[in-house]
């Protein structure tokens, strides 16, 4: 059986979690803060079912201590998530790069989907490393594909015409679906 969940959002600097049931009450009571700037949650999403994890979704990769991103691998996909809700501060775009520097060079990996369910605000900056972040892995024959991209942060890349260089499929799922078909 699986236990239940509320999702909660940070007043102060909007990062998301998912709380247990069995904490919630701390965070009602104001017990439990927000671990990225100590900010107190509120409820966005009523409990529900935690959703069963998929065997197949691949094995973590060991990344940096206090990494941004969240590294799984599955085949010769590597499977990206944001740790963060936010990426604005100088400091966050280059740990970003170094982070995607490190995946492709140091861990070899090229073909990239890169998930942005957990981002709700990025600088512009991001965007150019991106960019290079695509050139880097399809110089190296892989490629890169964004998925799970919030309307306002997509109609960004669709303003500065980038919808015509990455792909934006819907889901992880649809990106590895991709991948396959590519093969």
């Amino acid at each position: 059986m699986s236990k239940r969940i509320a999702i909660l959002s940070c007043l102060r600097c909007g990062k998301k979690l998912k709380c247990p049931e069995d904490r919630l009450e701390q965070v009602i009571k104001g017990e439990r803060k927000c671990p990225q700037c100590g900010g107190a949650f509120e409820i966005l999403g009523g409990l529900r079912p935690e959703p069963e994890r998929d065997a197949a979704a691949g094995e973590d990769v060991q990344t940096r201590k206090n990494a941004l991103l969240k590294v799984r691998k599955r085949g010769g996909v590597a499977l990206v998530s944001f740790k963060t809700s936010r990426v604005r501060e100088p400091a966050e775009v280059r740990q970003l790069e170094d982070e995607f520097i490190e995946l492709v060079d140091g861990l070899g990996m090229t073909k990239i989907v890169l998930n942005f369910e957990n981002l709700s605000f990025m600088s512009s900056s991001v965007i150019g490393v991106l960019v290079r972040l695509y050139r880097k892995a399809t110089s190296q024959g892989g490629d890169v594909k964004l998925c799970s991209i919030e309307p306002q942060i997509y109609e960004v890349f669709k303003i500065m015409r980038l919808d015509r260089l990455f792909d934006f499929p819907s889901s992880e799922r649809e990106a590895l679906k991709a991948f396959q078909k590519a093969r």
